[in-house]
């Protein structure tokens, strides 16, 4: 076949092709039909380019009038399908039936498209478009141009002749589709300045947390050692014993059997029933149910002191507000904070 009409998408695509077909001793004869593009500046940009390696190359070329409206109606009803999808077929009829008529009035033997270099178009759709529109005597021919790596030869031809190459196939619907995906730099950055100020903030809320935690802790050592140190003063003075107390442990002599030794254990559970063994009250044996509320008790001395002493619990409360932080507030529910430690002593005598 000598005479061959090769419908053109852009310069780029019809690098390769061109050098392909020759390389078969078929001489093209460039064919740019291109209503699909979304506007007139951007088939004027392809056009350009398409021209420019046209002259570079020795190649004729054609244009056909472009007519957007024409193609708007040749896809009415598919704008919202899926690049690929039925919309393509519908614009690859479209523009090979342009290319199918300008072939058979030209008198050429046949015609092909350079739409097939691209990885994004799918080639047996392609063809089955080309031969729907194809005239008697002027039929489609079949060139997969992205075999043998015809994609990347064209990427390489037009770096080479120093050509415009698109971003997105041409029309409205995949400009949006494009843009969807890869925004605008103005939008990229207003979307990442958004994502600073979510994370400043959030670093601001952790920080404020950990600072008001550290605020509470600071505040509760604070408020132990105070009333430990209320209830040192308070034991040390005579006679003093709290209104009332809830006594919570009791003693277990460790492996040396022997209680008040350094290896007694502590054991959970309530005074109301101490053991015998520990102290004895001077009242009846067994009748330890006063103890848990009594301002004091006489008890009988460890045995071996062999005297009677006074044995009760001296209480100290000490509290301290926090101040709540703004960031922490919100974000712990609080309105104030206030944190507190009670101390219970044990008195002897004027033992504690």
């Amino acid at each position: 076949m000598d005479r061959l009409l090769l419908h053109a998408c852009c310069g780029p695509c019809s690098t390769s092709c061109v050098e392909r077909l020759r390389a078969m001793d078929i001489e093209p004869v460039l064919y740019f039909a291109n209503d699909n593009l979304a506007t007139r500046e951007e088939y004027d940009k392809r056009l350009d380019a398409i021209r420019s390696f046209a002259q570079a190359a020795g190649v004729e070329l054609h244009a056909k009038p472009y007519d957007h409206d024409a193609w708007r109606a040749a896809v009415r009803g598919l704008e919202n399908e899926p690049e690929g999808g039925r919309r393509c077929e519908a614009c690859f009829r479209h523009s090979l039936a342009a290319a199918a008529e300008a072939a058979a009035e030209g008198g050429f033997e046949g015609f092909s498209t350079t739409l097939s270099v691209s990885p994004h178009k799918n080639s047996r759709k392609l063809f089955e478009a080309g031969h729907a529109v194809e005239h008697p005597g002027c039929p489609f021919v079949e060139h997969d141009f992205k075999k043998r790596n015809g994609f990347l030869r064209s990427v390489q031809l037009a770096a080479e002749y120093n050509l415009y190459r698109q971003t997105f196939c041409g029309c409205e619907y995949s400009l949006a589709e494009r843009n969807a995906a890869n925004p605008e730099p103005s939008s990229r950055l207003g979307q990442a300045v958004v994502e600073l100020v979510v994370a400043m903030l959030a670093i601001l809320v952790i920080v404020g947390g950990l600072l008001q935690l550290v605020l509470l802790a600071h505040a509760d050592t604070e408020t132990m050692a105070e009333a430990t140190a209320k209830a040192s003063d308070a034991a040390a003075s005579e006679g003093s014993f709290a209104d009332t107390f809830s006594a919570i442990r009791d003693w277990e002599a460790g492996r040396d059997n022997l209680l008040l030794t350094p290896d007694d254990r502590e054991v959970g559970g309530s005074l109301a029933h101490p053991r015998n063994d520990i102290a004895s009250r001077t009242a009846p044996a067994g009748d330890w149910a006063a103890l848990d509320d009594a301002t004091h008790t006489d008890i009988r001395s460890f045995a071996e002191r062999g005297s009677t002493a006074a044995f009760g619990f001296v209480h100290a409360r000490a509290e301290r507000d926090v101040e709540v932080l703004p960031l922490s507030g919100p974000l712990f529910g609080l309105h104030q904070a206030t944190t507190g430690n009670d101390v219970w002593m044990v008195k002897v005598n004027d033992l504690y």
